[in-house]
C-alpha cells in the first residue's frame, strides 16, 4: 500500500485532519520508517523539527533516567 494511502486512511478518522486533502499529505514530505524495541524515536530537548504518526504497533513514553 502507498505511503499516501496509508495517511489518508490513519488521518480520516482524526477530526483535525479528516478535511485535508491527500495531494496535500505529500507536502508533508512523508517518509516511513520502523524501530525495534528499544530504540530511542527522540529524546527530551531535541528540536521538533517534525511529526510523527504511529499506524501501528505501540510505543512507550518516557521522562526522567
Amino acid at each position: 500500500m502507498q505511503l499516501d494511502t496509508l495517511l489518508a486512511e490513519a488521518f480520516s478518522g482524526s477530526s483535525l485532519f479528516a478535511g485535508l486533502d491527500p495531494q496535500r499529505l505529500t507536502q508533508l514530505q512523508p517518509r516511513t520508517g520502523s524501530l525495534r524495541e528499544g530504540e530511542v524515536l527522540f529524546q527530551q530537548g531535541d528540536a521538533g523539527e517534525v511529526s510523527y504518526v504511529l499506524l501501528r504497533g505501540v510505543l512507550g513514553l518516557h521522562t526522567g533516567p
